[in-house]
């Protein structure tokens, strides 16, 4: 990597476990394709560490993760065919990203102490164990934008179940920790940072008390008791996410989240 180019995935290691943490505190560590690069490329480094049983994901700054980086979509909607085509790569690019990390042959853990919004809210999802202070917020944001949570749908309904992750998509409501942690999204709440780190640390003691195989194999045979999306889910989620943004709904959902404004369609009840 170029020297002059910021570490957007801090690493740390302390023995069997590794910490990446998500650096673009100033973009609230939207998953911008750089990110989602760097996540892929350490992920695919982690699998292949076979003296590695945990992974901890968390995050610089105040957010969590915001989610998708919306204005260099809309950049690629604006330049036509060649954009839309980029959409689609980037789009399935995004589901290659959720998927390697929920099918990660270790223990993950996704620690949230801030905003989780759409992807973000994914990529919490995606992990074995998510811890959250009551700072964390949660939302599937994309309707409110005219999209739909595409490439994430699978990982949200293996932990929300299908009709829960279905409301929180079709009202887009925003959940506090206490929230989220009765949906299914968060496993265990603590009230203070430090409270979260003391249990953090008890529960990958445990993880070190597991063999490094048996945990990778007991969680490919959970994993497969999981209703399985089809073989070319991927592709059909960015083409169902591109036709969305298309859409007059959802061009207008984009741009007035740039413009810091509401929709056109909003409305009160």
């Amino acid at each position: 990597m170029n020297s002059s180019m910021p570490v957007l995935i801090e690493q740390t290691r302390q023995g069997f476990v590794l910490t990446l943490t998500l650096n673009d505190p100033d973009r609230r560590n939207a998953l911008s394709e750089p990110m989602v690069t760097e996540l892929l490329e350490a992920f695919s480094r982690v699998a292949q560490d076979q003296s590695l049983r945990a992974l901890v994901l968390r995050a610089n700054g105040s957010a969590f993760c915001a989610g998708a980086d919306l204005q260099t979509t809309i950049d690629h909607l604006n330049a036509g065919e060649v954009g839309e085509r980029a959409i689609v790569q980037v789009n399935e690019h995004a589901g290659a990203l959720f998927a390697s990390f929920a099918q990660l042959p270790l223990c993950t853990f996704a620690v949230v102490h801030g905003p989780a919004m759409g992807g973000g809210l994914g990529l919490a999802a995606c992990a074995d164990v998510v811890l959250a202070t009551p700072q964390a917020r949660f939302a599937l944001s994309e309707t409110t934008l005219g999209l739909l949570p595409a490439q994430i749908a699978p990982y949200v309904a293996a932990r929300c179940g299908a009709r829960t992750s279905a409301r929180l998509a079709l009202t887009a409501e925003r959940l506090d920790g206490v929230t989220a942690k009765a949906t299914g999204l968060v496993d265990e709440l603590h009230d203070t940072p430090q409270l979260l780190e003391a249990r953090l640390c008890e529960l990958l003691a445990g993880v070190g008390r597991c063999a490094r195989e048996a945990n990778a194999r007991t969680k490919a045979l959970f994993s497969s008791l999981a209703p399985a999306a089809p073989d070319n889910f991927r592709a059909q989620a960015a083409s169902a996410f591109l036709a969305r943004l298309q859409h007059a709904e959802g061009r207008e959902g984009v741009s007035a989240f740039i413009e810091k404004r509401r929709p056109h369609w909003v409305e009160q009840p």
